[in-house]
């Protein structure tokens, strides 16, 4: 039941030993977008996180990432690992959850026949499947 907050601690232990977050207030705000106290409360609670929260993450870890554009640095280099791994974990939590999912009930995969095919798009459509969370 605690899987996605040890997830979300260990991003955080990550991200703090490579001195990018000071606390986890800051990542909660800055990387969930929630209240300074979401991760300790949620953890408290034993509370489950939504695929929603790490695809949001994602997007947080991303803009972060084009903040350094131009420079490889040690914080670039823990903010890319962060983002790798929360896109597996994303893609593990669809997998776990399309072995239950309602075929009937899945939105359509998005594509383009103009356009790549987009991973982030792919996560999204894949978080927003009734795929349970964790």
């Amino acid at each position: 039941m605690t899987q996605g907050i040890e997830f979300l601690e260990n991003t955080y232990q990550q991200l703090h030993e490579a001195g990018i977050i000071r606390s986890k207030g800051e990542f909660s705000q800055r990387l969930l977008g929630k209240s300074p106290s979401y991760l300790t409360s949620m953890r408290s609670k034993q509370r489950v996180i939504s695929c929603e929260v790490i695809v949001g993450m994602v997007d947080a870890i991303y803009a972060e990432i084009k903040g350094y554009e131009g420079s490889e640095t040690n914080a670039v280099s823990a903010l890319r690992r962060a983002l790798a791994q929360a896109n597996l974990y994303l893609v593990e939590q669809a997998a776990v959850g399309s072995q239950t999912a309602q075929p009937e009930k899945s939105p359509k995969m998005p594509t383009s026949a103009t356009d790549p095919f987009d991973l982030m798009a792919a996560i999204r459509w894949l978080a927003g499947r009734d795929v349970g969370s964790a």
